[in-house]
């Protein structure tokens, strides 16, 4: 299989991941690529920070942004809003802002302004529900949304947070983003079966109870993501990535996906 008939998945720093068809812009995705700053991971890269001002070539007239929650490491209000300003974009998808504005490192910004430049998609759903939204005329490109538990919920109690199981081009990935390891997730994700790709935090894949949840889904591939560039790394993510690949090399479906790593699939 060429290339082109494949699934181009680019890292572009922290949870974000640029979804392509070979290298066409139709239908390409980016899941939680727009980001604001946090002390404990990287910030947008120029790059995007360009694109979402109308300047320079890459990352432009991305189709569809996709987010799992709207923490300001995954999500940026404003930068979303500069992006569909300048670029040709279908949809955006972001969860409801949380129940409470105090909430921790939410950006509970306004998309409101984009309802009448693109599709405008603000999931409410609670925790266990599910909501299946298309990306294109078929059925064939989806994302269904899988509400679900962020990892120390008594300091996230209020933000929506969803993991996303994304079809397209007859492969499933699914972004677990800051998903924890709680039998309320494990139940959740029970029918997912065989994703082609699932990714995962390294604090998932460190607990027992994360492996277990993502052997009973047989990927194909498990990617260690959210991983900060080593200048920004200040709670030893790469390290822990690192030395889980090292003590796991039993499993050959595991890998690490960080910013500017690119695979086919």
């Amino acid at each position: 299989m060429s290339q082109s008939d494949q699934l181009k998945l680019k890292s572009i720093g922290n949870c974000g991941v640029l979804i392509t068809k070979g290298d066409s812009s139709k239908g390409s995705v980016l899941v939680d690529g727009i980001f604001g700053e946090t002390p404990y991971f990287s910030p947008l890269p120029r790059k995007i920070k360009k694109a979402c001002f109308g300047m320079g070539e890459e990352y432009r007239h991305i189709e569809h942004l996709i987010f799992t929650h709207r923490h300001q490491d995954h999500f940026h209000a404003g930068f979303v809003k500069a992006y569909v300003r300048s670029n040709r974009v279908k949809s955006v998808i972001v969860p409801t802002a949380g129940s409470d504005p105090r909430s921790y490192l939410e950006d509970r910004g306004s998309l409101k302004e984009l309802a009448g430049t693109c599709r405008l998609e603000e999931p409410g759903i609670r925790p266990g529900e599910r909501r299946m939204l298309l990306l294109s005329e078929t059925a064939s490109d989806t994302a269904e949304y899988l509400c679900c538990n962020h990892l120390d919920k008594k300091t996230y109690p209020a933000v929506t947070h969803c993991a996303v199981l994304l079809s397209a081009a007859g492969k499933k990935l699914l972004f677990l983003a800051d998903a924890d390891t709680s039998e309320e997730n494990r139940d959740l994700f029970a029918d997912i079966y065989e994703p082609d790709v699932v990714f995962v935090t390294p604090l998932f894949y460190l607990d027992p109870r994360g492996r277990h949840i993502l052997q009973s889904m047989s990927p194909k591939r498990i990617f260690l993501y959210h991983i900060p560039c080593p200048t920004d790394d200040v709670t030893g993510l790469k390290g822990l990535a690192e030395k889980l690949l090292k003590e796991h090399t039993e499993d050959e479906t595991l890998k690490i996906f960080e910013a500017d790593d690119t695979v086919f699939i």
